[in-house]
């Protein structure tokens, strides 16, 4: 603290009126000056006392004590690597890229352990501006690496609190619990490397009578792109939780039922137009439409737009004009191989339209469950 206000007290009174994170609070190099000469001396920053005092006054304590928890988790952990080891060594440990695998490895094993649970983890995640599922938790690691480096530990864990996530992430959970397929997606995501191939879509496109279009892209999807690697990563610790449970409620649903559809208007057209024209064609064969459309719906994008253009075509050739507006079979030529921002994506477009088809069938016979495999 002496060297600090002998040092830069301007600017740490600036700091900490504005209430900024001084830097000069955590271990660091600094360069001195020896009469003419400069040298780089080691710094051992503030006590953990004046450190905590910091943190409250500028209101950054809210991780403090998950910080000195998960610093006890790495200080227990007998796992760690030579290299691993060398990393927390260093005074910037938390801005080196593998600083933030390692942590999450920590945490992973601490949960077989019993001493890490999903709910810890959801309360240390940072603040984000949308509702997008992500698994950063890059604001915490500062504050981890100065009580390591300072041995401030705390042995208990937390009690943790409900959190925004919370019910979003438990509805997914609740949805794998008690779909058909539980087993095969368990298996993955407890294995090493195969949990980063887990897909949660067809999942979602078995409970699309239940779920809305637009609460999964504002929570899952990223400007239509697929925010997987961050889903999985917390699916994983919780599956890796040496018992893992959820105390899930019927309400947690409504967030998955709320939306605004419009952007996928021109998707719902023609999911709309392809029934009315298959069951016309086909004298509402149902039985026909389940195998031959949903349970046989392409898995490659490839496969999809060869399938597209294919039904488009078809119902263009269709003599029945009442049934088939054409010129809204040109439009969906131009619009569905997009995401609703303009992208070409076949991958987005192959999900929603999938999604759709189990969901617009569905509720047009409100007695048939989604039979999609």
């Amino acid at each position: 603290m002496k060297s600090i206000l002998e040092q830069s007290s301007r600017r740490f009174l600036e700091y900490l009126i504005e209430g900024k994170d001084y830097y000069g609070l955590y271990p660091r190099k600094i360069t001195v000056k020896k009469g003419k000469k400069t040298e780089t001396v080691k710094s051992e920053g503030v006590s953990v006392e004046f450190f905590d005092v910091y943190q409250a006054a500028i209101n950054n304590d809210r991780f403090k004590n998950y910080a000195k928890y998960i610093a006890y988790l790495i200080s227990k952990d007998k796992d760690l690597k030579q290299s691993e080891i060398k990393l927390l060594e260093k005074f910037y440990a938390y801005k080196e890229p593998e600083y933030t695998t390692l942590i999450y490895s920590i945490l992973l094993r601490a949960t077989n352990e019993g001493l890490w649970t999903l709910q810890n983890h959801l309360e240390i995640l940072d603040e984000t501006d949308n509702e997008i599922i992500r698994s950063w938790t890059y604001g915490i690691f500062k504050m981890i690496h100065f009580y390591y480096y300072k041995k401030a530990f705390l042995k208990n864990s937390p009690i943790p609190e409900e959190t925004e996530l919370t019910p979003i992430i438990y509805t997914i959970i609740h949805l794998i619990e008690n779909d058909v397929r539980r087993q095969d997606s368990l298996a993955r995501l407890t294995h090493n490397q195969d949990y980063q191939t887990f897909n949660i879509n067809n999942i979602l496109i078995r409970n699309a009578k239940e779920i809305e279009l637009d609460a999964i892209t504002n929570y899952l999807y990223d400007d239509y792109k697929p925010r997987k690697n961050d889903l999985n990563k917390l699916l994983r610790l919780y599956y890796n939780q040496s018992n893992p449970s959820i105390e899930f409620k019927e309400s947690y649903f409504d967030y998955f039922k709320k939306g605004n559809n419009q952007p996928f208007l021109v998707y719902q057209q023609f999911v709309e137009a392809f029934q009315t024209y298959y069951f016309d064609k086909y004298n509402n064969d149902t039985s026909k439409y389940e195998k031959g459309i949903l349970k046989s719906f392409p898995k490659k994008n490839n496969q999809f737009k060869a399938w597209l253009i294919d039904v488009l075509d078809k119902m263009k050739d269709y003599p029945k004009q009442a049934i088939i507006n054409k010129h809204q079979i040109e439009q969906f030529d131009e619009e569905l191989f997009y995401a609703p921002n303009g992208e070409y994506s076949l991958s987005f477009s192959r999900f929603v339209i999938q999604f759709l088809l189990n969901q617009h069938y569905s509720k047009t016979f409100s007695n048939k469950e989604i039979v999609t495999i």
